[in-house]
This record gives structure tokens, C-alpha cells and sequence, in this order.
């Protein structure tokens, strides 16, 4: 570890140790030993998950299935229902472009997804929402 990599973690356990929660060196060591332990768990977790994954795909190539847009779909529905919002997936009146709360809250929900995961087009996302509320239904 360089001087200046030490001089690091010393001000992180210092910084750590005047949180309310923490109270001490001690316990920031402990609280960052604790972390290294936890992301440990979790980078094996995700290793095997990963080959899991791989062993996954085969048969017919072309574009991945989008199961995984049904949790967001029901994300999406969870946060309008808390936010009293409507959970219809709508159409602008005159333009016929995509609209309303529900599909409008998804557009924004998508953009904390990476990017390769996003939809293209706004058409691409009503085409999703739509697919995807049916299956949920």
C-alpha cells in the first residue's frame, strides 16, 4: 500500500468514526471489515450467478427474452399505486403517442436501468409495458 493509499484509509476510518452510528476507530475498522466481508459474499454470489446465466442461454439465437422487464413492469405499477397515480397504460388523444402517468413514471424509472437495457423508442417502451402487463395480468 502506497503513503499516500494510508494516508487514505486513515481519513476514511477517522471521517467513519465521527458518524453518530459509528462512535469510534474501533468500530469503523469493524464497520469496514464487516463491508470487505459482505462484498466478498456478494462478488461470489455474483460469479455463480453469472455462470449460471451462461448455462441459461442456448436454442433459437436472436434477441434476449424480456422476462425481466415484468419485475419492472411491477415496480413501475408499485410506485404509481403508492403515488396514487394511474396504473393504465395510455395513448396522447390527438398525437396517438405514448402518455399518461403510468408510462410516463416508467420513462423515468428506465433511465436508472443501464443503458444496454433501456428501450430505444417510446414506441419500443409502450410496446413493452403493453406485453408485459399482460403476462402480469
Amino acid at each position: 500500500m502506497s503513503s499516500a493509499e494510508a494516508s487514505g484509509v486513515i481519513l476514511l476510518v477517522e471521517t467513519l468514526a465521527q458518524a453518530p452510528d459509528i462512535g469510534s476507530s474501533e468500530r469503523a475498522h469493524e464497520y469496514l471489515e464487516d463491508l470487505r466481508d459482505r462484498c466478498t459474499t456478494l462478488a461470489h454470489a455474483c460469479d455463480i450467478a453469472a455462470v449460471h446465466t451462461q448455462s441459461l442461454h442456448g436454442g433459437k439465437g436472436g434477441a434476449p427474452k424480456l422476462d425481466w422487464y415484468d419485475e419492472f413492469t411491477r415496480l413501475v405499477m408499485e410506485l404509481c399505486e403508492r403515488l396514487d397515480l394511474s396504473t393504465r397504460l395510455g395513448r396522447h388523444r390527438e398525437k396517438q403517442t405514448p402518455d399518461g402517468q403510468f408510462y410516463r413514471m416508467a420513462e423515468v424509472m428506465e433511465k436508472l436501468l443501464p443503458l444496454k437495457l433501456r428501450s430505444n423508442t417510446a414506441e419500443t417502451r409502450y410496446d413493452r409495458l403493453e406485453k408485459s402487463l399482460k403476462r402480469i395480468s
